[in-house]
């Protein structure tokens, strides 16, 4: 099976949901060969079995639509995020311009296939196609990004990565963390923070004593996870929110680390990974659950491997790629059958 992956921007989600897994793929299934584009336009798609992208394509969204139409190749999209920003969202007035919405579900409704990441956003997928197929996030813990030695430290360290998009849900815990910096010998560490984006610095001025690290590339964001011994996960409790998946789960699992997370989709369908504390999206549940770590210090690494256990039983990338490469297979034999 030849397969082309139509990656125009590597981003994370592009990384651990097309890049990384196919790459796995074809190590251990050699009769598959796949072909990474990146180019920002239309690339000859002539001799491919399956093509395969994330959301939409840009400039050559519709022409993209419209060639494998004439081809009669089939395509999968992964969707990972619901296709209707918040008022809020960095990026709501750029898809409003380019009606990227009205993209993402045209290129829904034409696909041979959906792959996505969880049982809530399949749900809102349905409507538009029916074949679609929940492929969770897994990580391919190999990678030397989540192999870095942690660095020793007499301070209790909490910690939080990601990007802009977040800030709403930084402001959840902006009083707790400052109410436990101020009152115990702790620190806050912010990573993925970007020096000259008005965005990060409004962020960053909300914590006090924050130790700040800079976004980096996607095949070394997980070094991040070492600086710090507890990883927070605010979340607003919103429809946009809840279409998420549990990939800041998995990442702090391969360093061992415990979460405190928002008690809301995705995490709340997790109550069985021991790793997590969950806690209700309140200053003060915030601050108790911080205190739980920073009372009895010997709860982290019980967390931490607790975590570290569930994601390597339930999110084996091996398995789930088995998965990926069975509705991959079904796609190919069902058009073939079509064609025929």
């Amino acid at each position: 099976m030849r397969i082309i992956a139509l990656c125009p921007h590597m981003t994370g989600v592009n990384y651990h949901r097309l890049y990384k897994p196919l790459m796995r793929m074809q190590i251990d299934t050699p009769e598959i060969e796949v072909y990474l584009s990146q180019g920002r336009e239309l690339p000859n798609l002539e001799g491919y079995d399956l093509i395969l992208f994330n959301r939409d394509l840009d400039k050559f969204h519709y022409p993209f639509l419209q060639k494998v139409a004439e081809l009669g190749i089939p395509y999968i999209v992964d969707i990972d995020d619901f296709w209707r920003l918040p008022k809020y969202h960095h990026a709501t007035k750029l898809w409003r311009k380019e009606d990227t919405t009205n993209a993402i579900k045209d290129a829904i409704r034409y696909a041979a296939g959906v792959t996505t990441t969880t049982e809530n956003l399949a749900a809102q997928i349905r409507p538009l196609n029916h074949n679609v197929s929940i492929i969770p996030n897994a990580i391919e813990w190999t990678d030397e990004q989540w192999a870095v030695i942690k660095e020793p430290s007499e301070k209790l360290r909490f910690g939080w990565v990601g990007g802009i998009t977040h800030e709403n849900d930084l402001n959840i815990i902006a009083e707790a963390v400052n109410f436990c910096i101020e009152k115990y010998d702790i620190e806050f560490h912010l990573c993925g923070y970007k020096p000259h984006e008005p965005i990060w610095a409004r962020i960053a001025k909300q914590f006090k004593s924050v130790v700040l690290h800079e976004g980096i590339a996607v095949n070394e964001y997980g070094k991040l996870y070492a600086n710090f011994d507890i990883a927070l996960a605010p979340l607003e409790d919103t429809k946009y929110n809840n279409m998420k998946s549990e990939l800041k789960m998995l990442e702090c699992a391969e360093y061992k680390l415990p979460l405190i997370a928002s008690d809301v989709l995705p995490y709340s369908q997790h109550e069985k990974n021991n790793g997590i504390l969950f806690t209700k999206n309140t200053t003060l549940d915030w601050i108790n659950a911080m205190q739980l770590f920073i009372f009895t210090k010997s709860l982290a690494q019980k967390y931490g491997d607790s975590n570290y256990a569930y994601c390597h039983a339930f999110f084996d990338i091996e398995h789930i790629n088995y998965k990926r490469l069975q509705f991959y297979e079904r796609i190919c034999k069902s058009t073939t059958k079509d064609r025929a």
